[in-house]
């Protein structure tokens, strides 16, 4: 179990990545030129990365962390694939790490570049390697691939079976998939969503708010209607309620709504932070304005 700076750091991740997915189904999104660095400066991250990922003790007090944070890891997601130089070592170091796995993975996935067709079935085979580094290299050169057949190895890496590492990196690159096989892809994160491992868990809700857009126009009702039990259970048990709110936005309206209640709940429930309502009165708000907000149905939270 994380502790409780970790928590916290994971769902503001969490927050960050949700709200841009989200903000694509009111407005398109804004595509910025990636930025390039020099050499020396990707080695200079790679080396601070390094060091953070090495930290002993409580890492939330280093100034490293901070540095990570606010610099290194923002700035390599915005130099995206041309930062693909450093991949084998931050493959290295998501083999090896204990503490920073959702990070690095996303990192190594989004400076991967598309993979072309005829690299697929190598890939593949690679996600067998007895190599670690070489297992998230393979499953982050599927993620970037738009082959179906791409999509059942990331599916199997993320299934419960395996050990909790090997299901984040799973996870999370199966949720960067999900424009190729959507109702496979979501389905499979849905599960997830009760993995006994937090982290699991919460790449899982992080995986469908990427897919927010999909959820919303290519996923079946049926689906939709099970995603949205799951939301509802994060509901009513406080974890990352904002996130939950963020995925029922994204589901179609008339599912959306059967959540109206847990929603109600959450707005009025005095001990939650307003933080945590800012997004469930938004959603309110809007089912109430399309008159789909006023039935006051709930979905049942799903029992283990």
């Amino acid at each position: 179990m994380a502790n409780r700076p970790a928590r916290k750091l994971l769902v503001l991740m969490f927050l960050g990545a949700a709200v841009g997915c989200f903000a694509q189904t009111t407005q398109p999104a804004l595509q910025a030129a990636p930025s390039v660095a020099a050499p020396e400066e990707l080695q200079h991250w790679l080396q601070l990365l390094t060091e953070w990922d090495g930290l002993q003790g409580d890492p939330y007090v280093a100034p490293v962390t901070v540095e990570v944070n606010l610099r290194v890891l923002p700035g390599l997601k915005r130099m995206g694939t041309t930062a693909s130089a450093i991949a084998p070592d931050i493959a290295k170091l998501l083999a090896a790490t204990r503490s920073n796995l959702s990070s690095l993975a996303q990192i190594l996935i989004e400076m991967t570049p598309p993979t072309p067709p005829e690299d697929v079935a190598s890939s593949i085979q690679a996600t067998q390697s007895t190599d670690a580094a070489a297992r998230a290299l393979a499953l982050a050169r599927l993620a970037r691939s738009d082959k179906p057949q791409a999509i059942g190895p990331l599916r199997d890496a993320a299934r419960v079976y395996h050990d909790a590492k090997q299901r984040v990196i799973g996870t999370v690159a199966l949720g960067y998939a999900g424009e190729v096989l959507p109702d496979i892809v979501a389905s499979a994160l849905a599960i997830n969503l009760r993995d006994r491992e937090r982290e699991v868990r919460y790449n899982a809700a992080e995986g469908l708010a990427r897919m927010c857009v999909t959820l919303h126009t290519r996923v079946s009702i049926s689906l939709a209607n099970n995603i949205s039990k799951f939301m509802v259970d994060y509901l009513i048990l406080r974890e990352d309620p904002q996130g939950a709110v963020i995925i029922l936005g994204c589901l179609p309206q008339q599912v959306a709504v059967s959540a109206m209640s847990p929603l109600r709940a959450l707005v009025d429930d005095p001990k939650v932070a307003d933080f945590n309502k800012v997004h469930a009165r938004r959603l309110v708000a809007r089912l109430q304005a399309t008159g789909q907000g006023n039935t006051g149905a709930a979905v049942g939270a799903i029992q283990p």
